[in-house]
Parts: C-alpha cells; sequence; structure tokens
C-alpha cells in the first residue's frame, strides 16, 4: 500500500470528528476523545498536510447523527454505542478554527432526527444525504480553488 502522502494528489479531502464523538456504554458516559485531544489531533494531521503533500486540502466539518435511531440500530445497541451531537458541533467548530478551505456541511444537515440524508443507522449519510453534500462540495470547490 502506498502512503496516502506519497499519491501526488491534486487534491485531498478530510472528513473527520465523527468518531470523536462516540460514547460506549451509553449517553451517561463522556465522548471517547476529548475537545483537547481532538484539538491537538487536528493540529497534527493539519502540520502532517503542510510538510507531507504539496495539494492543497479540503476539510469537511462533521454534521451530527440521530441519536434515536443509532439507539436502537441492532449493531449499535449489543455495542453500547452512541454519539453526541454537542461533541460533534464542537469537533466542528474546531475544524472551521484551525483549518483553511473549510466546507461547514452543518446547515445542510442541521435537523438530523429521522432525516431522510442518514440511513437506517442514524450515523452513516444515505444515498439522499451524499448526494447534498456532493453538491455542496462541488458548488464551494469553485470558491476554494480559484
Amino acid at each position: 500500500m502506498i502512503p496516502a502522502a506519497q499519491l501526488k494528489a491534486d487534491l485531498y479531502f478530510s472528513f473527520s470528528g465523527t468518531n470523536d464523538a462516540r460514547i460506549q456504554g451509553g449517553s451517561r458516559y463522556k465522548p471517547c476523545t476529548s475537545i483537547d485531544e481532538v484539538e491537538r489531533n487536528l493540529a497534527s494531521v493539519i502540520d502532517f498536510s503542510k510538510h507531507q503533500t504539496h495539494a492543497p486540502w479540503v476539510w469537511l466539518t462533521p454534521v451530527g447523527v440521530d441519536p434515536a435511531r443509532v439507539e436502537k440500530h441492532d449493531f449499535f445497541k449489543p455495542l453500547m454505542a452512541t454519539w453526541c451531537n454537542v461533541h460533534i458541533s464542537k469537533v466542528a467548530d474546531i475544524v472551521t478554527r484551525q483549518a483553511e478551505n473549510v466546507i461547514d456541511l452543518r446547515s445542510h444537515f442541521a435537523d438530523l432526527d429521522d432525516s431522510h440524508l442518514l440511513d437506517n443507522d442514524g450515523l452513516h449519510w444515505s444515498i439522499d444525504g451524499h448526494q447534498l453534500a456532493a453538491k455542496i462540495i462541488i458548488a464551494q470547490l469553485v470558491n476554494i480553488l480559484s
């Protein structure tokens, strides 16, 4: 496998942060990754992007989940896994504050409770969600790359 930095891509995308808000054991517990650690991790990835690659990076903000669907889903139930939308929003704020070339998807994925933009697990985007994200990204790439 070739490391991503050696691929000599014309453009890199980073879409991360949702799993930083995963909670194991139920919603009464804390997210797996603290906000301070998220800030340090993102700073490290940004530093890597600047020193190890030569193409621009586009940073996409995490958008949130439908916690009710996540908690009911057959895959997540036995794992006692859920996600915290407040934490995801804080992670997205960090991305918009630290990174350049940010496409903030949050306003387009604002109300995710029972939304058709998410798959039945409440975590992953549906085809509609992917199509919406693609339209937003393509429209905003013109401003970023010009």
